[in-house]
């Protein structure tokens, strides 16, 4: 909203807490406000220092150059013991968490002596870094007059992990020397830098300059310096789905172009007289919200930008055939191909098991299938595991069956799927499923009796139980089982793929005879 001179102070509503700090310094803000109005009403001294004024009430002092202004007020760090409250809420655990530093450290934040320092007017940086970095050390500098009303300008320092440092730094250091794509990145922005002084004023700008170590680094790693440098100081514009990153130091500049080149990203390079514009679009965006480690994508209005604008949209076309039911998608492009898998392995969903894909070449599309089996698990992980995404996926594939004669096949797969583990066994029935070899065994009391599946030719699943003792007894224990009269042929029972099916819906046998199932050469061949 940017910030007001000092006529905007008598503005109608201007002098109060922006209401994102409320919930923060709670009563802290009425205090805060009365103490300043009531210092307005006393005649001011007035100090002209070049463009800046400095109006001294006291108690308060506002300084203004007529579009930034700042006020200080006497005790206000104070309040930084209401905001160390935020030290109890529930902390954010990241495996790359110093790689998200990383992204802070080449924008907004930056190392004195033996601390980071970050210094903000935005609430909810103020939450995320503490709950990342389990921040104890908060200081109010000041608050910044806005259209929304005062936003305190909060300090948040914590200790330097010197070991991971040090050994960042040499990362950096080795990549620069090293890495080819540092000369190609000098070329791009049309730098006149020589490669061979990259490194002239490596101190004064070290803390930048350590992304470069990145090179090195894994996908993950690069995708959450990606979200702490934009949320550092990038923009995401979500009306035009883009995010736009300001450089203001060239060799910088030149370390981002090459980062992103090699982790698959070209952004567009503008450059504005000394600064250098770095946009990502759309469809890049897309990519670089599924190597965002997911447990950072919070806590953040510009995470959640990111997400919308990133979201990915599935596009599987259902259609029914004189023997099965087909559900694929015919992505145009390698990165949607993978991006669909990426997605469909989040949901819980194997590659051959419950799934297969072929990618796009020249000469023709590539295309995602999910098979019967991966329907039937879709429905399981929606309606036993209560996975969300499996439930919004089965939704869609349902929306679109529904346009086509398909609809009636695909849901009586899905509902072969749902009765996946879906009970108990009978009270006076106890079984176990052991895996022996190519075979399944299950155990079952009393009469011990033990049905054995194996695979036949033409991958069909056939099973046997003894029948040369207790017959009737273990024909019934079976019939309950089973819920149908069970064949007795050359002294055993004979059971088939459907039998198989129906003894997963027990809970207590799921895990264990999935595991055989998926495993079977059905699935490999």
């Amino acid at each position: 909203m940017g910030n007001l001179g000092i006529d905007g102070l008598w503005h109608k509503g201007a002098i109060n807490c922006a209401e994102e700090w409320r919930s923060y310094l709670s009563e802290s803000c009425d205090d805060l406000i009365t103490k300043l109005r009531q210092a307005l009403m006393q005649v001011p001294r007035v100090i002209s220092r070049g463009k800046r004024i400095l109006f001294d009430y006291g108690d308060v002092k506002i300084s203004t150059d007529g579009k930034v202004t700042i006020l200080k007020v006497k005790g206000q760090n104070e309040l930084a013991t209401k905001l160390k409250k935020l030290k109890g809420t529930a902390n954010i655990s990241s495996d790359f968490k110093y790689s998200y530093l990383l992204g802070w450290l080449a924008s907004d934040a930056y190392i004195e002596d033996i601390y980071v320092k970050v210094g903000t007017t935005q609430s909810w940086q103020l939450s995320k870094l503490t709950k990342l970095f389990n921040l104890v050390n908060i200081r109010i500098k000041g608050f910044s007059l806005t259209k929304k009303g005062l936003k305190p300008i909060v300090e948040i320092y914590w200790r330097l992990d010197t070991s991971w440092w040090s050994a960042t730094v040499r990362e950096a250091v080795s990549a620069l020397n090293s890495n080819p794509l540092i000369q190609r990145a000098i070329s791009a922005i049309n730098s006149r830098i020589d490669v061979n002084n990259f490194l002239s004023d490596w101190n004064r700008r070290a803390r930048r300059y350590v992304s470069a170590s990145l090179l090195n680094k894994s996908e993950r790693d690069f995708g959450a310096f990606m979200l702490g440098l934009i949320e550092g100081d990038g923009h995401v514009n979500e009306k035009y789905s883009y995010v736009s990153i300001t450089i203001g130091d060239e060799k910088l500049a030149i370390i981002l172009v090459a980062l992103m080149w090699k982790f698959g990203f070209t952004p567009r390079i503008y450059r504005r007289r000394r600064y250098y514009l770095l946009n990502i679009y759309k469809r890049q965006l897309r990519k670089l919200v599924t190597i965002i480690p997911p447990e950072l994508l919070t806590d953040s209005p510009k995470a959640e930008k990111l997400v919308k604008i990133g979201s990915f949209k599935w596009s599987f076309s259902v259609r029914k055939t004189s023997t099965s039911i087909n559900v694929i998608t015919s992505p145009k492009n390698q990165f949607q191909t993978y991006l669909t898998i990426e997605k469909l392995k989040e949901i819980g969903l194997t590659e051959k098991i419950h799934f297969t894909f072929a990618v796009p070449s020249p000469h023709k599309s590539g295309r995602v299938t999910i098979k019967h089996e991966g329907l039937r698990y879709l429905a399981y992980l929606a309606y036993r595991k209560n996975n969300k995404k499996a439930q919004n996926l089965l939704i869609y594939l349902k929306e679109q069956a529904h346009k086509t004669s398909a609809y009636h096949a695909i849901n009586k797969i899905i509902e072969e799927g749902q009765r996946y583990s879906s009970r108990d066994l009978p009270e006076d029935i106890t079984a176990e499923a052991l895996i022996d070899g190519n075979k399944l065994r299950i155990n079952i009391k009393p009469h011990n009796l033990t049905i054995t599946f194996r695979i036949e030719r033409k991958n069909t699943i056939v099973g046997e139980a003894p029948a040369r003792k207790a017959v009737e007894e273990r024909k019934h224990i079976l019939e309950k089982l089973l819920g149908r009269d069970v064949p007795i042929k050359q002294h055993s029972f004979k059971l088939s793929g459907g039998d198989f099916r129906r003894l997963l819906e027990y809970k207590q046998l799921f895990d264990t005879m999935y595991k055989w199932y998926i495993n079977t050469p059905f699935f490999h061949t």
